[in-house]
């Protein structure tokens, strides 16, 4: 692989999203910015640090949001929300699933948001703590990763189970890659009796490891065309070739540690 640094890259990236028009969505301490895969332009400045929740919605609007809050809708314009989940995700169905941080009107750590009325998902507080990730399996099942036990959790009717083996340490991030695999990242080394580096991709039943990837990115995102995006907090050299970045190939990565973004060809 040969590295090459992208002209124009935020800086100390905080989230990385699917901006579903084939390109990716970043946020930072200045706000959100998208690249194309060749630009990079900018939705209007927002002064939101530590913003981890984003998500693209299909109408062009934007979620931006710190688990703690405050949580800003752009519309047009940035607009604050009266809530702030901790993660959010599109489903399939429309609806908008969040975990409860803040001022969600449910009792539950997961609710739906159907564009007027939240539902409660999790009414019993079954689960230990609050999600701090989200997915949807290929048949409409709801998965959330979090610090509680087993790490993973997939929701069956109205009961939250451990998804597989789970992990030895929490879930931190999700994303699901174009043929439909689910992939987990955060602080975690093994599942069962398989020893990962902090990311890892479900099969089926069972987590394995996901080759060519690096270890625990701090954001994790998949383009239509089966590339895999991450920000990492610092870059590892191997052969004197980092292991973050943005890499053209079967994954890309997008780098952190050396506060840019840098693009790699060819990366297997």
């Amino acid at each position: 692989s040969q590295w090459q640094a992208v002209p124009g890259s935020p800086l100390a990236l905080d989230a990385v999203a699917d901006d579903l028009r084939g390109g990716v969505l970043v946020s930072n301490y200045a706000g959100v910015s998208r690249y194309d895969g060749t630009n990079w332009s900018s939705l209007p400045a927002l002064a939101l640090g530590g913003a981890s929740v984003l998500l693209a919605l299909p109408d062009g609007r934007v979620l931006l949001g710190n688990p703690g809050g405050p949580c800003f809708l752009w519309n047009g314009t940035w607009q604050q929300m009266p809530w702030a989940p901790a993660a959010v995700l599109l489903h399939p169905d429309g609806r908008v699933i969040g975990t409860n941080s803040f001022g969600l009107p449910v009792t539950g750590r997961v609710a739906a948001y159907d564009g007027s009325t939240w539902t409660d998902l999790d009414p019993t507080q079954q689960l230990a703590a609050t999600p701090q990730a989200l997915a949807v399996l290929r048949d409409g099942r709801i998965v959330v990763g979090g610090a509680f036990s087993g790490g993973v959790a997939v929701r069956n009717g109205t009961t939250w189970q451990t998804l597989g083996a789970g992990f030895n340490g929490p879930v931190e991030r999700f994303t699901v890659l174009a043929d439909g695999t689910l992939v987990a990242a955060g602080s975690f080394t093994q599942s069962g009796t398989t020893a990962l580096a902090g990311i890892a991709q479900w099969n089926g039943s069972a987590w394995i490891a996901l080759p060519g990837a690096p270890a625990a990115p701090r954001a994790i995102a998949a383009l239509p065309n089966g590339d895999l995006v991450g920000a990492m907090d610092a870059f590892t050299r191997q052969a004197r070739k980092p292991r973050g970045g943005i890499a053209r190939g079967i994954h890309r990565h997008l780098g952190r540690g050396l506060r840019c973004l840098v693009q790699a060809r060819g990366l297997g």
